[in-house]
């Protein structure tokens, strides 16, 4: 069996998988595809780029299939968003203390 090529750079793995993102809570689910991801970051490709702000972000099959995401850059149809599930989670332990 071929080893397989390690894909991971500085700024995370290459990874073409399609997903889904929501862009508005109670809005359609739409389809798009991740090219790279790392921890705190994913950068994808999606019709809808140019009106991306917050979405969700599904990923079947993965650790965290549901994240929260904020877009940071933006080319074209290619978009880099950082997760914001952490921050979320530091709201909630707040309001609870």
């Amino acid at each position: 069996m071929p080893k397989l090529k390690d894909q991971r750079t500085p700024n995370g793995f290459m990874f073409n998988r399609y997903a889904r993102l929501q862009a508005d809570a109670n809005g359609p689910t739409r389809d798009c595809l991740i090219v790279r991801l790392s921890d705190d970051m994913v950068r994808l490709h999606s019709d809808i780029a140019e009106t991306l702000g917050d979405f969700t972000l599904t990923i079947p099959e993965a650790t965290r299939p549901r994240r929260s995401c904020r877009v940071v850059w933006r080319i074209g149809y290619e978009v880099g968003a950082k997760f914001t599930d952490h921050e979320r989670a530091a709201l909630r332990a707040l309001r609870v203390a």
